[in-house]
């Protein structure tokens, strides 16, 4: 139950279904004849739990979360990939940041398995460049291992855009509207555990400011991360 403010709470039930099921009834409890409850919005879906809420009429691409740095020197927050139905054999990640100081190959966001054997990360290559890095298990090296740099007058205390898409056979990125890097012979690494936010689970923490951070359940094409990441 989650309080959402002005005598509102977001309930959620969840429950295992099997193929004879082919009615789902909620019920409340009438005994205090005295009280008395408004229902509203009703959200019927399959998975291991709520989602975020989805309007009447409309669609939801990814789940987004926010993420504010408060007044600490670093925090790094990590997500279960399981706790957002995470698609293991293709996918999208989209981030918008603005770094507070540069601190060289500090790393931004990344899936990983929480060692050096598996993982997609994006990270400041140097004062002026980002670079994305992924690593399969089993495969000897990195296996992207692409660059770009940030635009003419540009610092990295300004909003920047950054955005990879992966499936088998096909790795790509793309920074501020433009396409870094593509790799049409990429292992898609099967062992992610983890979405990690400001750092690796063994280091290269990072003082950045994550405005938004979008997972997508689908490899977007190398137009449509392009637009996605493209300044206004």
């Amino acid at each position: 139950m989650e309080n959402v403010g002005n005598g509102w709470y977001r309930c959620s039930i969840s429950t295992t279904s099997n193929d004879d099921v082919t009615n789902f009834v909620l019920s409340g409890d009438i005994s205090v004849a005295t009280t008395s409850i408004w229902l509203w919005g009703a959200q019927f879906e399959v998975g291991k739990k709520a989602t975020s809420f989805i309007e009447y009429g409309s669609t939801r691409a990814a789940d987004v979360a926010l993420y504010t740095q408060g007044s600490r020197d670093v925090d790094r927050a990590r997500m279960l990939v399981e706790d957002f139905d995470y698609n293991k054999e293709e996918g999208t990640v989209y981030h918008e940041f603005e770094k507070t100081v540069y601190q060289g190959n500090s790393r931004l966001i990344s899936l990983e398995d929480g060692t050096l054997d598996a993982r997609m990360a994006s990270q400041t290559n140097s004062s002026t460049s980002i670079r994305m890095a992924a690593f399969t298990e089993g495969v000897a090296g990195a296996q992207v291992n692409a660059s770009i740099s940030i635009g003419s007058g540009e610092t990295w205390e300004d909003l920047h855009k950054y955005s990879w898409s992966y499936k088998e056979n096909l790795f790509e990125t793309a920074f501020d509207g433009a396409v870094s890097a593509t790799d049409t012979s990429f292992v898609v690494p099967k062992t992610i555990k983890y979405l990690q936010i400001g750092g690796l689970t063994y280091g290269y923490p990072s003082n950045t400011r994550h405005s938004k951070i979008a997972v997508y359940d689908k490899a977007l094409s190398k137009s449509e991360i392009s637009a996605l990441t493209r300044k206004n």
